[in-house]
Parts: C-alpha cells; sequence; structure tokens
C-alpha cells in the first residue's frame, strides 16, 4: 500500500512539475504588443489627405533626397511632427505627452492596403508588424509608395524594424 502511496505522490509531483513547464514561457513573459489609437477622426483625415498627396507625387513627408528606401520614424513632439510635415495642411492635434506617432512609407504591390499594424515591445528592441490585404478590385502591377501611421501609447525609443506582410506572408524590407 505505502509502494502505491509513494508512485501516486510521485506522478503528481511529476504533473505538477510538468503543468508549470508548460506555463511558464520564456518569449512570451517578455512580448508585449502595441496597438495604434485610431479615435480621432482630425488626425485620420489629415493622413488620408497627406497619404494621397504622397500618392499624386507631392513629398509632404520624407523630403529628404538622402531616404530613398522604406523608412520609419517615431515623433514624440510637436515641434519634431512640424519638421517632419512639409505639407500646407494644418497639423492635427496629437497628446504627445502620452502618445507617439509612428509614421513611414513602405513600398508595397498597387492594390494593397494596410489592414493592421502593431509594434511588438520585447525589452530590447521593437518590430512594427504591417499586415497587408489585397483589395477585391482589379489594381495595375506596380509598386507604390505607401505612407502608413498610427498614434501609440508613448514609445520610448525612435529605433523600430518593420517587418510587412501581404496575406501572411513576410516580406523582407
Amino acid at each position: 500500500m505505502k509502494t502505491k502511496t509513494k508512485f501516486e505522490t510521485i506522478l503528481i509531483c511529476l504533473l505538477l512539475l510538468m503543468i508549470g513547464f508548460v506555463g511558464c514561457s520564456n518569449d512570451e513573459d517578455n512580448e508585449k504588443f502595441s496597438f495604434p489609437n485610431h479615435n480621432e477622426e482630425n488626425v485620420e483625415s489629415f493622413f488620408q489627405t497627406a497619404s494621397n498627396e504622397m500618392f499624386n507625387g507631392m513629398r509632404v513627408f520624407f523630403r529628404d533626397t538622402t531616404i530613398k528606401g522604406e523608412a520609419v520614424c517615431v515623433i514624440n513632439n510637436e515641434k519634431d511632427f512640424r519638421s517632419a510635415y512639409f505639407g500646407r495642411g494644418q497639423l492635427p492635434q496629437i497628446d504627445f505627452s502620452i502618445y507617439s506617432l509612428v509614421i513611414g512609407k513602405v513600398y508595397i504591390d498597387a492594390g494593397y492596403y494596410l489592414k493592421e499594424q502593431k509594434i511588438l515591445l520585447d525589452g530590447k528592441s521593437q518590430t512594427l508588424y504591417l499586415y497587408f490585404e489585397h483589395t477585391k478590385e482589379g489594381a495595375i502591377t506596380a509598386f507604390v509608395e505607401y505612407l502608413f501611421w498610427g498614434v501609440y501609447p508613448k514609445l520610448s525609443t525612435r529605433e523600430i524594424t518593420i517587418k510587412k506582410f501581404n496575406h501572411g506572408i513576410e516580406k523582407n524590407v
């Protein structure tokens, strides 16, 4: 009888230990996603206009000729926002005491749109995930410059890596 009790005790201990290992994940404990806040209509309208202007060849952002490829920047104050914008429109109000503006440009196939974006904060670096979907309408096969933006909870760094996904497939940036 004592052997059966010892065996059951050891079995229960092993099961509890296994549950403990399954419950702990090194990667998931350190990773945290941050999502953009899109509840300001004036911000949405401003960037829609800016996107249209960039699509039509106007350099309202990323005017610097040294920025030829894809780019992303984090703006944490109104002064930096004003100096990054070269258009004629009125800048929207963003509370930079609690938010950061992430703005960038990427090249994508015409006919794709940004479905979702989120930033992975893992304590070491920040990675911006951009998920693109194809529109249901026909489109010319060509690369276009695409302006993206997001108002995120305050970010502590200006360094962000971009990862693009088209239909769930990662595209190199």
